[in-house]
């Protein structure tokens, strides 16, 4: 069956389970007698599971009446599966009812030192995540630093030149569980397990770009967006003629940010580039900050970390700049 078939065989069966159907039940009185409405929608709805293409896939229906919570349908309503794409409705609605249609995350960079008159920052650059997924180029006509610039030009602005001290990442809001535990092993590097942090960077991950060698049998030529060290690319694709292989591999080390680029390359062929996921999200962040201060002109003599329990306590930071999610 196609694709288009199961999703008209599974848009019908949700647009069946919408039917505004509800019972009441009198005490004291023997229950009604089905509606001739339920009793359609349960022939309407078996109908569906056993029609061409759904007999044989697992699927759970529980129809439940709004307002008294009788069940109306159920199918393997008990059965526990995995969750789909369309949780994300879930995740959606959660969302608007608890946080509201005018909430925005709010990412605050502070310092906490003493500023000399020469410029230089005698302590720490903190990045504060509030969970932000949308620190990246998506509302910045594609700039992925765009966010990190503006961030480097606000400490520049304050007439900051040096940091002799770190940049400290603290994604201490949500625990460090990167990914789920049951997703599948061989497909972490794919942008669809992108690991999730309080503090984020372009969805969490790098694109890799692949060119093919100008001379058949060489290595191609490998890059990444944004550049960073971040990232250690291992490149084994080699050069093919034109009727050669062409395939492309790109594999990133469990638990690292070492990314294997494997496979072959036809000469001619145009680039190809890939999101890639990568590991510790707020430590990627936090380098590619780092990066982008030196570029900005602003020196930074520490290295990226995280925060350690003092400074979790903002007591004596100075804020700098804060970003709002669009």
């Amino acid at each position: 069956m196609t694709h288009g078939s199961h999703r008209s065989c599974l848009g019908n069966l949700f647009l069946a389970t919408f039917v505004a159907l509800t019972t009441r039940d009198v005490s004291g009185l023997p229950p009604p007698a089905e509606s001739p409405n339920v009793a359609a929608l349960k022939r309407k709805l078996a109908a569906i599971i056993q029609s061409s293409g759904l007999k044989d896939a697992e699927i759970g229906v529980d129809v439940v009446a709004a307002d008294t919570g009788e069940r109306l349908f159920g199918h393997n309503q008990a059965k526990l599966f995995a969750v789909a794409s369309n949780m994300k409705l879930f995740t959606t609605a959660a969302a608007l009812t608890y946080l509201g249609s005018e909430f925005h995350y709010t990412t605050v960079v502070a310092v906490r030192g003493a500023i000399t008159a020469q410029g230089e920052l005698q302590g720490h650059v903190i990045v504060h995540g509030s969970g932000d997924p949308n620190i990246s180029g998506r509302f910045h006509e594609n700039h992925t630093l765009a966010v990190l610039e503006s961030w480097a030009d606000a400490l520049k602005n304050r007439g900051i030149v040096r940091v002799t001290g770190d940049v400290v990442a603290d994604d201490s809001l949500f625990d460090r569980e990167f990914a789920c535990p049951t997703w599948p092993s061989e497909q972490l590097s794919h942008w669809y397990c992108a690991q999730t942090s309080a503090l984020s960077f372009n969805d969490n991950c790098i694109v890799v770009c692949v060119s093919p060698g100008k001379v058949v049998g060489s290595p191609v030529t490998v890059t990444v967006e944004p550049a960073t060290s971040y990232v250690t690319i291992v490149n084994q694709c080699l050069t093919t003629d034109s009727r050669g292989p062409h395939a492309v591999s790109l594999q990133r080390t469990p638990e690292t940010n070492t990314i294997v680029v494997g496979g072959k390359c036809r000469a001619g062929a145009g680039s190809f580039r890939e999101f890639v996921t990568v590991h510790d999200p707020a430590l990627y962040q936090g380098t590619v900050f780092k990066e982008t201060l030196q570029r900005r002109g602003v020196a930074v003599t520490g290295t990226v970390r995280r925060p350690v329990e003092g400074e979790l306590k903002r007591e004596g930071e100075q804020e700098i700049v804060s970003f709002s999610s669009p």
